[in-house]
């Protein structure tokens, strides 16, 4: 997961579990990773839920995905439980270490 979002992926962790859902302003979610967005996450693209892109990961890899919230000012967005976590695309650091083998 990339560093810049891990803040984000432990924020949404720390929901309890009674949390369907959580809704932030980018401006949140900037204080949450502590560093301003990109001009670009004001498009709705941006929070798509596709693990090709580094932020989507971050939410992903800790079983939440992100509704948009068109018209809504200040832009705010919705992420909710998934069922089930995205898997991930890099093998656990005891695979990597072993050549996937073991021993």
């Amino acid at each position: 997961m990339p560093v810049r979002y891990q803040p984000l992926a432990a924020f949404l962790i720390a929901q309890p579990p009674e949390a369907d859902s959580v809704t932030l302003t980018l401006a949140e979610v900037a204080q949450i990773v502590g560093q301003p967005l990109p001009a670009g996450a004001s498009a709705r693209g941006w929070w798509s839920n596709q693990l090709a892109s580094a932020q989507a990961r971050a939410w992903l890899a800790v079983g939440w995905r992100t509704v948009w919230q068109p018209r809504q000012f200040p832009v705010q967005i919705v992420f909710v439980r998934a069922l089930h976590p995205a898997p991930s695309r890099y093998p656990a650091s005891d695979e990597r270490d072993s050549g996937g083998r073991s021993c």
